[in-house]
């Protein structure tokens, strides 16, 4: 009895062979679907990582600029950045006394009245009056 059953079913695989070599290629290229999917979503990710990567750089220089934008608007909040702006545009702050002086060395040194440069001679020779006699008034 038993020896007709696996006769019998040897015959239906015989038969089925098609069906089976049929069924095999089916799933053969599933499983090939299958994973050339998974490679495709694995390089995907790998692009995505690479883009986050990048993303996450641009973030951080963005929040550095941030940081020293912020710096420079306290900075022009403070009087010392009012008094540079009114001394380019020369103006004065409400306090203060303001002297114009000549822009160039050439005029300031020939600016000076006859007054002054006879003090300053005055002034070099007790200058040296007083080194020589620390020197030979001993």
């Amino acid at each position: 009895m038993w020896q007709k059953k696996w006769q019998y079913f040897w015959k239906q695989v015989a038969q089925s062979r098609g069906a089976f070599y049929g069924g095999a290629a089916v799933f053969g290229l599933v499983f090939l679907g299958l994973i050339g999917s998974v490679l495709t979503n694995f390089s995907k990710s790998q692009e995505l990582e690479g883009r986050l990567a990048d993303l996450r750089a641009e973030q951080a220089a963005l929040q550095v600029e941030r940081a020293e934008l912020e710096a420079d608007g306290l900075f022009y909040a403070t009087d010392e950045y009012r008094e540079l702006v009114l001394k380019s545009q020369g103006r004065k702050l409400p306090d203060e006394t303001m002297l114009i002086l000549p822009e160039r060395e050439e005029v300031a040194l020939a600016a000076p009245t006859t007054e002054v440069r006879e003090s300053e001679k005055t002034s070099v020779a007790a200058n040296w009056r007083a080194w020589l006699g620390l020197f030979f008034d001993r």
